[in-house]
């Protein structure tokens, strides 16, 4: 790591627990939606069936694929849609080492940005909860892959993070949780990668 001068960031379970904290809420909410219009089946049934159908089809893939399963309204489905991806963020809490960590890098003098995936507002709203807007400034060091967008993939986003830094790939980390989204992505791009 001798020449690292800049740090790229995931957010959501590499600087908070996201799964704990909201998607494991979210899926419950949506499960709750989808259960008020229909008969023999749980909303607890179908969190975890979201949990599994999750892995290879994301969140709001697999609640769509439950929709399909059981034949729910369009209009049900999209209320559900709406619970699971609300913009209004409860209070959430960094991981208890994230701050410190963050403030000895900055102290080692090396820049950092974040890279994260999802929409805007509600990314946004994630780093404005847990008090990072200290450490990452939206239009300064902060990059958002929203796919549902079209804005550009994650490996595109960290290109950015690189060159806005004035950095080259070499002399940068990735430090995330997903192995294709951050930990590939990074290794692709000769970024040093930390799960």
């Amino acid at each position: 790591m001798s020449g690292l001068r800049g740090v790229i960031f995931d957010l959501d379970d590499t600087l908070f627990d996201c799964t704990g904290q909201l998607t494991e809420p979210a899926r419950q909410r949506a499960s709750d939606i989808l259960c008020s219009d229909l008969a023999n089946v749980t909303p607890d049934e179908l969190t975890h069936l979201q949990n599994k159908l999750s892995k290879q089809l994301g969140s709001t893939g697999a609640i769509r694929e439950i929709g399909a399963r059981y034949s729910v309204t369009d209009a049900m489905l999209e209320s559900a849609l709406q619970s699971y991806n609300r913009d209004d963020v409860p209070e959430i809490l960094p991981y208890p080492d994230a701050i410190e960590t963050l403030d000895e890098i900055l102290t080692a003098d090396i820049r950092i940005s974040l890279v994260t995936t999802g929409r805007s507002t509600r990314q946004l709203a994630k780093i404005e909860r847990l008090d990072l807007l200290r450490y990452f400034e939206p239009g300064r060091n902060v990059f958002i892959h929203e796919p549902a967008a079209g804005n550009p993939d994650k490996g595109s986003q960290m290109k950015v993070a690189i060159e806005a830094g004035l950095l080259t790939p070499a002399e940068t980390a990735c430090i995330g949780d997903k192995l294709d989204a951050d930990i590939r992505v990074g290794n692709r791009l000769g970024l040093t990668t930390v799960r």
